[in-house]
């Protein structure tokens, strides 16, 4: 094999690494967009149901734990606004259909990459072409995915003959799935915790 048909079987692979990371990029994107959105519908009906309950029992909001109540309603409408912003700000929906739409285009991309390294005379110039054509795709996307994505891909790629082991890779997989998922959503989870833990405890005395 020459350098130069080594050269592209390489790239070839990386390609098939840069699909993978950029598909899961885009599907982390989307879920946390959508938990983003849930997460301002749960405060926006946690406050039309604080409005509803205060017109209902007045008396409960002259107690202390009424107060309590009126104060996380308080930051519940400010974390609204807030999130609200950052929604706007991260533009996760958009980065997840533009990194969905370069995964998909790597995709046909790859596919004629491989049936000429296939060939019985692959040509190069063809070759060639489409790695060029990789190159303008992935400077024209202007987002790349980050290493967390990537190592996230190699965890889910990951396999062994081992059957002892694939427990064990399973469980790193969705373990550094959720640990990314918590450590950037972080702020959210906290407020819907926060908000429900003292609800709770101003309704019921917990």
């Amino acid at each position: 094999m020459s350098d130069e048909l080594k050269y592209y079987r390489q790239l070839a692979t990386a390609m098939w690494k840069t699909r993978g990371a950029r598909f899961g990029a885009a599907a982390s994107l989307s879920f946390k967009d959508r938990f983003g959105i849930g997460t301002a519908a749960f405060l926006i009906i946690y406050m039309i149901a604080w409005s509803v309950t205060s017109l209902a029992f007045p008396e409960f909001f002259t107690s202390t734990r009424g107060r309590v109540f009126n104060v996380v309603s308080i930051v519940s409408s400010v974390a609204l606004l807030a999130i609200t912003l950052m929604e706007f700000a991260f533009g996760r929906s958009i980065k997840a259909q533009i990194l969905n739409q370069n995964a998909l285009s790597i995709s046909g991309i790859m596919r004629e990459f491989e049936m000429e390294l296939e060939a019985p005379t692959p040509s190069i110039d063809k070759l060639k072409k489409l790695a060029s054509d990789y190159e303008r795709l992935n400077f024209e996307t202007q987002i790349n995915h980050t290493t967390q994505d990537f190592k996230r891909w190699q965890y889910s790629v990951a396999s062994t003959e081992n059957l002892a082991i694939r427990p064990l890779l399973f469980l790193r997989y969705h373990g550094y799935r959720l640990w990314l998922f918590c450590s950037s959503m972080c702020v959210y989870i906290t407020l819907c915790a926060l908000v429900l833990g003292v609800t709770a405890w101003c309704a019921f005395g917990l």
